[in-house]
């Protein structure tokens, strides 16, 4: 009896040192025990062996390869080789070895030249090379809707000035009418201008110039008076040539100074 007061007395759980597995009397019951994060079905009076950690062992974080390897003296040198190693390979440029500054943009074009005001000139060039132009013309012609019948009493150069007086149109309208025909020869080969063309191509061409550049421009009934036509005609001729031209009617600075230039010279050797 003493015996067993003095094993009862005793402490259920004893540990031994160095890490020796405890052993723990449970009763029997069919409920699953779990210790330290195992889980088991016990069975009747078994034992559950817990390993228990030894006192001196040393606790270490989990952590993956590559931290360590960074973290660590060793892993940091690699790094930094590696770094000098792709800072070598750059291209470099110069004598000091840095990098050259990236080549300026290339430099761009000077700007166009502004046209020039027109003057006088341009209405005598336009005469004179219309004249010249009608002096050229081969016969026979291929008769169109811009042809008389007979060649008009008046002449080119006055019929011109009698646009100058009454179409009160500006300058540049004249490189314009001039720029409209040579289109037109130019598309349209059948159309010749001679002493039998001139007229009309002229007042025609005149009235798309004062409608396309002008912001003030007169009727068709005023025009086709001053030209010495009806204006049922004067519309169908406007019609016309609109379609001849593909009604393209702007001229770019750099085509209108050309023309002004021809017309210039061309006064200027009327002289």
């Amino acid at each position: 009896q003493q015996q067993q007061q003095q094993q009862q007395q005793q402490p259920l759980n004893a540990m031994t040192t160095g890490g020796a597995p405890v052993h723990l009397s449970v009763p029997t019951t069919s409920h699953p025990a779990s210790v330290g994060g195992v889980s088991g079905s016990a069975g009747a009076g078994a034992p559950i062996v817990v390993a228990a950690a030894a006192a001196d062992a040393p606790i270490r974080p989990s952590s993956s390869a590559h931290d360590d390897k960074s973290r660590s003296p060793h892993g940091a040198a690699q790094a930094a080789t590696a770094a000098a190693a792709a800072a070598a390979a750059a291209p470099q440029h110069g004598p000091s070895g840095a990098t050259a500054l990236p080549p300026p943009p290339p430099s761009e074009a000077p700007p166009a030249k502004p046209p020039q005001a027109c003057s006088e000139q341009v209405v005598v060039g336009l005469a004179t090379a219309l004249e010249h132009m009608a002096a050229l013309a081969t016969k026979p012609e291929a008769m169109t809707c811009f042809h008389c019948v007979r060649p008009p009493a008046v002449s080119v150069r006055d019929y011109l000035g009698r646009i100058r007086k009454f179409f009160g149109c500006t300058l540049e309208c004249y490189v314009l009418g001039l720029v409209y025909i040579d289109r037109l020869i130019k598309l349209r080969p059948n159309v010749v201008v001679s002493t039998l063309s001139c007229h009309r191509l002229l007042l025609c061409s005149m009235v798309l110039a004062a409608k396309f550049h002008d912001d003030c421009f007169y009727s068709n009934s005023f025009y086709a008076k001053v030209g010495g036509l009806k204006i049922e005609e004067l519309n169908g001729l406007e019609r016309k040539m609109l379609q001849l031209l593909d009604y393209k009617l702007l001229v770019q600075p750099e085509e209108f100074e050309l023309y002004r230039e021809i017309l210039c010279k061309a006064a200027a050797g009327n002289k």
